[in-house]
C-alpha cells in the first residue's frame, strides 16, 4: 500500500485496475467534486444499459451510438463494413 497527495484543484488520473481510496470530506465551503469518465474501445461494457429506449432515441444519431450494443463487427457480412454496428437499434442495444 502506498499514500499520495496532492495540492488542492489537483486532477488524479489513474487506471481501472487500481485500488483506490480517499481520506472523508470534512471542509464544510468547499464540496468535494469527484468526475469519473471511462474510456472504453467500443468492444467494452462495464455495466447494464438501464435507460428507456425512448430516451435514447431521442437523443441525435451520433449521441445514440453510444449506446448500441458492444459488437464491433459481424464478419459473415460482405462487405464487412456492411456488418459495423455504427448505430444505435432497439435490436442492437447494449444489454
Amino acid at each position: 500500500m502506498r499514500s499520495y497527495s496532492c495540492p488542492a484543484g489537483s486532477a488524479l488520473i489513474f487506471t481501472e485496475s487500481l485500488w483506490h481510496a480517499g481520506a472523508s470530506w470534512t471542509h464544510p465551503d468547499h464540496p468535494r467534486v469527484a468526475i469519473f469518465n471511462c474510456y472504453n474501445a467500443l468492444s467494452s461494457q462495464l455495466h447494464k444499459q438501464n435507460l428507456d429506449p425512448a430516451l435514447i432515441e431521442a437523443m441525435p444519431v451520433k449521441r445514440q451510438s453510444l449506446f448500441r450494443g458492444v459488437w464491433v463487427h459481424d464478419f459473415t457480412v460482405r462487405p464487412h463494413t456492411e456488418g459495423a454496428n455504427r448505430r444505435y437499434s432497439r435490436q442492437n442495444q447494449a444489454q
